[in-house]
């Protein structure tokens, strides 16, 4: 079955979307992360999985804006849900991390319901040893 004009447009925007973000992602990385609205600086795989997440988000959310002034239904379409999504990934891991830190016993079991919260943390562990570099 041929894809819809709609489905097209749908998947170009999309596209864009992720490109421009791809385009962006990272010069905007900082060897930080915030928490209770100051800057803290990574030091281990955890920080750094935080720290991707919330970039992530500032790069949606930055892009949003300028998405919305140039009146492309579709775009917007894409980077509201996108921005939406990692909006809701940066709370998670931050969350996820505060758990790691304060109840590591009860963030193992937590993983042991959500397996893609160890997967980011590996993630983050990599980017960590890779910064040590």
């Amino acid at each position: 079955m041929s894809e819809s004009k709609v489905e097209r447009e749908r998947k170009r925007a999309l596209d864009k979307v992720l490109n421009e973000i791809d385009a962006r992602f990272e010069s905007m990385k900082k060897p930080a992360f915030k928490a209770r609205g100051r800057e803290f600086p990574l030091t281990c795989g955890v920080d750094c999985m935080v720290a991707h997440s919330q970039t992530l988000h500032h790069v949606a959310d930055e892009l949003y804006s300028e998405v919305v002034k140039k009146n492309d239904y579709r775009e917007e379409q894409a980077i509201a849900k996108l921005m939406r999504l990692f909006e809701s990934h940066a709370k998670t891991m931050a969350l996820f991390a505060e758990l790691k830190e304060y109840y590591p016993e009860a963030a193992g079991r937590v993983e042991g319901y959500i397996p893609a919260l160890g997967t980011s943390l590996e993630h983050g562990e990599i980017m960590w040893s890779e910064r040590k570099q």
